[in-house]
């Protein structure tokens, strides 16, 4: 896939299980890891008290609602600031 003149090769969400409420459960931050033919990047998707299945409810919506297009632009847009601050 491609985008911007970018070539997108994977796309993943990652989990981290941040801690455990007795009440409200597990606390997780999902990132996407985007590589490319410029590099990779891992930004922030979401972050919360999502329950026990956060990872695939994110999938589930990132995939339902159409919102990979706009996973990749701001993945592309936040690699590009990445790229040009190290080149400074």
């Amino acid at each position: 896939m491609t985008q911007n003149d970018v070539v997108i090769k994977q796309i993943e969400l990652l989990q981290y299980k941040i801690k455990i409420d007795h009440k409200l459960g597990e606390y997780s931050i999902i990132t996407a890891l985007v590589d490319t033919d410029h590099g990779q990047i891992e930004i922030l998707y979401d972050e919360g008290y999502r329950g026990d299945d956060a990872l695939n409810d994110s999938a589930n919506i990132l995939v339902q609602n159409l919102g990979l297009s706009g996973l990749i632009l701001r993945s592309l847009i936040s690699l590009k600031n990445e790229l040009e601050r190290i080149e400074k």
